[in-house]
């Protein structure tokens, strides 16, 4: 697609998918060297609320990984580009990740929430009542309506100690048999899967995303980030990383549309994250806004199940 085009292709002048484009990539250039955090929030995204705005800054000035930000903003654009901000079911490979205070989930009431594996203390499949959790700054369950839900959510977790919530396995009947501890996922499929900082760690993604896209509905949106540079972490259970053309390869062939690739990295960026062997912060970076597509450290793209 046209967006994704850009996004690939780094374009010089801004970061992500944000290329230079007129007055906007004259903005980015100016700003190459700027480490005002709420400069760099106001050029990304014009259509962001204020609220969403202060979820960004607050993650920037954060010890957070830098390009995170960068890829929940393309996400927040192309979820309103696509039309999937609202969806009627969703697949979450963590409740916390940034993308998800993007999406529109106040018709989720607590009981509608799912959690595969069932976390211990929760009886059969969790429920977000029993289980008592929470997305960052939503208050739990006591901010959600109790009333009957129009969304259904469901959080599958990997659990390392007990191979629980596999990925691999997800057209295997959700692990019924398997001693995978997922029990059935829902019988309704997904509109939105959100799959981030995942693949890395699966030691056949492929074999993982055809279980993904045969979970989604017929036109479905399937969203994700990896690294193209990274340390080692989360060890054994780290095997790759991708580049652009690597990641929209291994999509394509598990049978997903690709609409759009974003990346971001600089030589700054990698040197502080091969020297001190963690993930540099916003204010941590000498040239946070500068993105040399040269120099790919982190991905994310968004696909969709082909519609019927």
């Amino acid at each position: 697609s046209e967006g994704g085009a850009a996004s690939a292709s780094g374009s010089a002048g801004g970061p992500a998918g944000h290329g230079a484009r007129g007055a906007r990539g004259k903005r980015f250039k100016a700003m190459a060297a700027s480490r005002d955090p709420e400069a760099l929030i106001e050029s990304l995204e014009e259509e962001l609320s204020r609220a969403e705005r202060d979820l960004l800054l607050a993650h920037l000035r954060g010890p957070n990984d830098f390009p995170r930000t960068l890829a929940a903003c393309d996400f927040a654009r192309w979820a309103r580009k696509y039309n999937f901000t609202r969806p009627r079911a969703a697949l979450l490979t963590a409740e916390r990740d940034l993308e998800v205070a993007f999406l529109d989930l106040r018709g989720a009431g607590a009981a509608s929430y799912t959690y595969l594996p069932t976390p211990s203390g929760c009886g059969g499949a969790g429920s977000r009542d029993e289980c008592g959790a929470g997305a960052a700054g939503d208050g739990g369950s006591a901010g959600r309506p109790q009333s009957v839900s129009t969304q259904s959510v469901t959080v599958l977790a990997y659990d390392p100690d007990t191979g629980a919530g596999d990925l691999h396995h997800l057209l295997e009947g959700g692990g019924q048999g398997g001693g995978l501890g997922l029990g059935p996922l829902p019988g309704e499929p997904f509109d939105v899967a959100l799959v981030s900082q995942t693949l890395e760690h699966l030691y056949d993604p492929a074999r993982a995303l055809r279980g993904l896209l045969g979970r989604l509905a017929p036109g479905g949106f399937f969203f994700t980030s990896v690294p193209a540079l990274s340390i080692p972490h989360m060890a054994p259970f780290h095997f790759a990383s991708f580049t652009p053309m690597g990641l929209a390869v291994l999509l394509e062939a598990a049978g997903f549309e690709v609409l759009e690739l974003g990346q971001w990295g600089n030589a700054d960026y990698a040197s502080k994250l091969l020297r001190s062997k963690s993930w540099p912060s916003f204010g941590e970076l000498d040239r946070p806004i500068e993105n040399d597509p040269g120099v790919p450290c982190a991905l994310w793209a968004l696909a969709r199940r082909p519609p019927l």
